[in-house]
This record gives C-alpha cells, structure tokens and sequence, in this order.
C-alpha cells in the first residue's frame, strides 16, 4: 500500500519547522563531521518537570523513567527542560551533529573572562568536545 503523503511535501514541512523553532547554524567547515551542526534548539530548564512531575512519574513507573532518561537525550529534552525563542532566556541548547550525536550543552557567559584579557566581548559561548561555539547575532543587510 502505497503513502498518501508525497515525500518532497513531508521534507518541506520538516524543513519549515526547523526554521521557526531553532536558530541558524553556520558551520565552519562542512565537512568536518565532529563539528558540524545541523540544529539548534533553545532550552531552559523546567523546574516544574524537574522537582514536580519528574520525581512523581519516576516513583509511579517503579524508577523505570530514570533510567530511560539517562540512555536518552531527546527523552530528557522533553522531561526536564522547555523551548524558549529568545536567546536571552537560553540555559542549556539541544544539539543534533551531523554524525548523528545528540546532545544537551549548557551555555555559559564568558563575557567577564574575555574582557579580562582585554578582548572584546564575546557573549555567550557552549563548548561540545573541547571545542568552543560562540552565539552571535546577524542582521540581514541584503545583497
């Protein structure tokens, strides 16, 4: 039985939700597959999940649950943290690469240890492997 759902319709509307609910990425080299990202989600951390609804569904599954959210990044995503639209209200950001990895990174404000160095300010930055990602803003000037 063939699908009713034409494939280049269903990867249109893929790639019209990952351009509302994740920031671009602009991949320094393409083909480097341990640090190329394919998405970025905005996370902050849910309390309510965290110190509410998580402990109670852990007892009620006979701690079945942590055990799930431990092997499973996408599982926790959707436990223990919330999207969120704007940078600024940005704790953690989910990371897809482009070999498959998922993974939770907590950003971190290195404005204060920059400006020590006499730099200028660099804003808020996340580091995945030892290496350091930074989050600028872009306008759009137009060509």
């Amino acid at each position: 039985m063939e699908s009713l759902i034409d494939p280049d319709e269903k990867m249109a509307d893929m790639e019209r939700l990952h351009r509302t609910s994740s920031p671009k990425v602009i991949n320094f080299n393409e083909e480097e597959e341990a640090t190329c990202i394919i998405q970025l989600t905005l996370l902050t951390t849910s309390y309510f999940k965290c110190y509410i609804l998580l402990p109670i569904c852990s007892f009620l599954s006979l701690f079945i649950l942590p055990i799930k959210l431990y092997w499973s990044v996408p599982a926790r995503v959707a436990w223990m943290y919330s999207r969120v639209q704007r940078v600024e209200d940005t704790t953690h950001l989910y990371m897809i690469g482009k070999d498959g990895n998922k993974e939770i990174v907590k950003l971190q404000d290195l404005t204060t240890e920059v400006q020590k160095l006499g730099q200028g300010p660099i804003g808020r930055s996340f580091f995945v492997s030892f290496l350091s990602f930074s989050i600028c803003r872009f306008s759009n000037t137009g060509s």
